[in-house]
């Protein structure tokens, strides 16, 4: 049985309250089966020492992306967990810029999701990860 749009907006926003996510003003611009886009502003909580957008930070976010692409086709009464992520970070993100964070879904199977994010300045990719999520059923 497929979710209805106020079940995918109740797990997105529960997804979204986890306070990291709270902390970096990380929000849900658009999330459709297999697909969504977040973003946040790269402010003062985001920024390494030495005044770069932290690359920590962008891993950290890079991961709700990928499930919040991947809530909407789960099965019913199934959650999913990180089981491996790997990141790239390719280019610095502009400190105070609006980071967009799109992540899809490239598989999903009966107990693995294979999906992909990356964080966008502008048109600029500047990281990017393959993160597997573990299918966790319920009983």
């Amino acid at each position: 049985m497929s979710k209805s749009h106020e079940e995918i907006v109740r797990l997105v926003a529960e997804v979204m309250s986890a306070p990291a996510h709270v902390a970096q003003g990380l929000s849900a611009v658009a999330v459709a089966a297999g697909e969504a886009t977040l973003e946040f502003v790269a402010g003062p909580a985001s920024l390494a020492p030495t005044g770069a957008v932290h690359g920590g930070i962008l891993t950290m976010l890079m991961d709700p992306a990928a499930l919040c692409a991947l809530l909407p086709i789960l099965p019913d009464g199934a959650h999913a967990v990180t089981a491996d992520m790997y990141v790239q970070h390719m280019r610095p993100a502009r400190p105070g810029a609006t980071l967009r964070i799109v992540a899809r879904v490239l598989r999903m199977g009966r107990s693995l999701a294979f999906c992909e994010a990356d964080v966008m300045d502008g048109e600029t990719r500047c990281s990017t990860a393959r993160i597997t999520k573990a299918v966790v059923r319920g009983k």
